[in-house]
């Protein structure tokens, strides 16, 4: 497969492509007729979409990029059927045995997509007429608009889709294919860990009742303060380590500037600061995890572990729903009820002109690849994440609904 790359430069927040870019002084009147207008944003989509990835608004966000693998949908949903847990068996040779080859476990799931757009701009017959009247071209205008709809896109939709999947809360229980985010009291085939013992307490280290949603074990009571340990770093590292696909592989943390510096202080060294990956993640390298920090996205006492496997396609955490055909596919131009043509633009169906977000949807499938870790100073029952924290998640995940739910055409 061919690698990805991820690459959109910002400028004050807005992509920055090719000779012009969104938010330049001066640009509004550069143009004066829609075909010049069309041609510019021909070059500005054509440069956005093929990125691949709009890393650009967070190191988090180019991370999750890495951790996903492209599928393709049809009629508005991916099916998948999958092996969890297969193996080969052997048994004692002998002239009469007839093993069977293979131990394994068939599921399916289905994955969905939104359909999102927005109107470039809203502006009334009326209001297209005074422009007229007063012989003021309503062309910056609607540079203005498209360039803040453009900038929505790359800064809070786009993120947003793989946000959602991030702070996702299944049921409790179900099987593993019944639900998408990561695994919380959902029974696996003990062929999954390298120590499985079927007797032992739901949720703790080797049971086969997995619980990817966990807490500190001591909470402190000094306000101000949180009581997140190397010892909890340590337990999330052997929890995720000991399934068999994880093994071996570079743990990254994603968290707050707080937690990172509670953890820096238990160090006499200074922790290393690095990049993670070859594109130059900035990251702060604690007992062996690479933490990456996000103040603007995950809640300041929680971090969000992740399993990284470099061979996306087999240790993917989360997988992109898209349309097969490339022309629906990212951020496009459309007119209502009519096929769109630049030519075919004018003062008086300027308020017909949508930009559209290609079919999309991100589900975070690689249920045991990650893992939420409440570091509050809330009760946690056998290190287990309780209602206090999973609440917290809920409401970021609504959020990040509401953003989507809002262009949802």
């Amino acid at each position: 497969m061919k690698e990805k790359k991820y690459f959109l430069y910002f400028k004050d927040s807005v992509p920055n492509i090719g000779s012009t870019h969104l938010g330049d002084k001066g640009i509004h009147s550069q143009f004066s007729n829609f075909i010049d207008v069309g041609m510019h944003y021909d070059r500005v989509l054509g440069a956005l979409n093929s990125s691949e990835a709009l890393n650009g608004t967070s190191p988090f966000l180019n991370l999750l990029t890495k951790m996903t693998r492209t599928v393709y949908h049809n009629n508005n949903t991916y099916r998948e059927t999958f092996n969890l847990g297969t193996q080969a068996l052997f048994v004692s040779h002998g002239s009469y045995t007839d093993p069977n080859p293979v131990k394994s476990k068939m599921m399916s799931w289905e994955m969905g997509v939104l359909q999102l757009e927005s109107k470039v701009m809203n502006t009334s017959q009326l209001e297209m007429k005074t422009f007229k009247r007063n012989k003021i071209s309503v062309i910056p205008e609607f540079i203005k608009a498209m360039d803040t709809v453009i900038s929505t896109y790359t800064t809070k939709i786009y993120p947003s889709l793989f946000y959602k999947a991030v702070f996702e809360v299944p049921d409790t229980g179900k099987e593993f294919n019944e639900s998408f985010g990561l695994l919380r009291n959902v029974t696996v085939d003990s062929v999954l860990l390298n120590n499985a013992d079927e007797t032992a307490q739901a949720g703790s280290k080797n049971s086969t009742v997995r619980n990817h949603y966990r807490a500190i074990s001591k909470p402190t009571t000094v306000a101000g303060s949180l009581g997140v340990t190397p010892d909890d770093i340590d337990d999330v590292k052997k929890y995720l380590l000991n399934y068999t696909d994880n093994e071996s592989k570079e743990i990254v943390a994603i968290t707050s500037s707080k937690i990172i510096n509670t953890l820096a202080k238990f160090y006499s060294y200074n922790p290393t600061k690095d990049y993670f990956l070859e594109n130059g993640i900035p990251s702060v390298k604690i007992n062996g995890v690479h933490f990456i920090e996000a103040d603007n996205v995950i809640p300041e006492d929680f971090i969000f572990f992740a399993v990284y496997d470099p061979v996306v396609e087999k240790g993917h955490l989360l997988t992109e729903v898209l349309n097969p055909h490339a022309e629906y596919q990212g951020l496009y131009i459309d007119v209502e009820n009519a096929n769109f043509a630049w030519e075919s633009v004018n003062e008086f169906n300027l308020a017909e002109v949508k930009l559209v977000v290609g079919d999309i949807g991100v589900h975070l499938t690689g249920r045991f690849r990650g893992l939420w870790l409440d570091c509050g100073n809330r009760p946690n029952t056998d290190g287990l994440m309780t209602s206090n924290g999973i609440d917290i998640l809920k409401r970021k995940y609504a959020q990040r609904l509401s953003l989507l739910n809002g262009m949802v055409s």
